[in-house]
C-alpha cells in the first residue's frame, strides 16, 4: 500500500469495477470489491459479443471477462466478497467506515475512498407496447437479440426465417417530459 494510504471499496463486480479494482491495485492501494451475485462479471459475461478494443474498430470481440476476472482474483492486493452487500456507509472521502454483509456475517472496514460500479439493467421495454414490444413476437429489445445471438443463429420468433434488424434508440417520456424517438436505419441481414 502507499504510504499514508487508505484501502478502496469498489461497490460492483462488474467490468467497470474490475477494471476500477485492478487500477487501484496497481497503484498500489489495498482494495476490497463488494459484488452482490455470486459471480463477478456483471451484465457483460451474458454477452457472446462485446465492443471492439483496437483500431480499426469494426469486428465486434469475442465478449470475455476471464482474463479479467483471472487478473483480479490473482492480484495480492485485491480481496473479493461475492454474494454480498453494503449494509452501512458512513464517513467522508478519506475515512469511510463500511459495513459489509457476506454469507450472513457482517465485516466492518476502514476505507479511504468508496467507487461505485453498480452495474447497468436494461430498460422495462414492457414500457415501449406503441412500438410494438409485446405485441408481436418479432420486436425484441437488444437484449433479447444478443441473447438470441448467443444461443445460435438469428431468426425471427413468430417463424424461424432470418431476422432483419432496425436498431431504435429511445427517450421515454417521463410524466410531462417531451417523448423522442429517434431510429437509426441500420437494417442488416443477420
Amino acid at each position: 500500500m502507499l504510504k499514508g494510504g487508505k484501502p478502496v471499496l469498489v461497490n460492483g463486480g462488474g467490468i467497470t469495477g474490475l477494471t476500477a479494482a485492478l487500477a487501484g491495485a496497481d497503484a498500489g492501494y489495498e482494495v476490497l470489491i463488494v459484488e452482490k451475485e455470486p459471480l463477478l462479471g456483471g451484465f457483460m459475461a451474458t454477452l457472446k459479443r462485446g465492443i471492439p478494443h483496437h483500431p480499426p474498430y469494426t469486428e465486434p470481440v469475442v465478449a470475455s471477462l476471464t482474463d479479467t476476472i483471472l487478473s483480479v482474483a490473482a492480484h495480492p492486493r485485491i480481496q473479493t466478497l461475492t454474494s454480498a452487500q453494503i449494509s452501512k456507509l458512513v464517513g467522508q472521502p478519506g475515512m469511510f467506515n463500511v459495513t459489509v454483509v457476506a454469507e450472513g456475517r457482517e465485516s466492518n472496514h476502514q476505507l479511504g475512498a468508496v467507487v461505485l460500479a453498480t452495474g447497468w439493467k436494461p430498460y422495462d421495454a414492457t414500457r415501449l407496447k406503441h412500438l410494438g414490444y409485446g405485441l408481436t413476437p418479432d420486436v425484441i429489445t437488444g437484449v433479447e437479440l444478443e441473447r438470441l445471438a448467443a444461443a445460435g443463429p438469428i431468426v425471427r420468433p413468430s417463424n424461424g426465417r432470418p431476422r432483419a434488424c432496425c436498431s431504435c434508440s429511445v427517450r421515454v417520456p417521463e410524466k410531462r417530459s417531451t417523448f423522442l424517438t429517434v431510429l437509426r436505419f441500420a437494417a442488416w441481414q443477420l
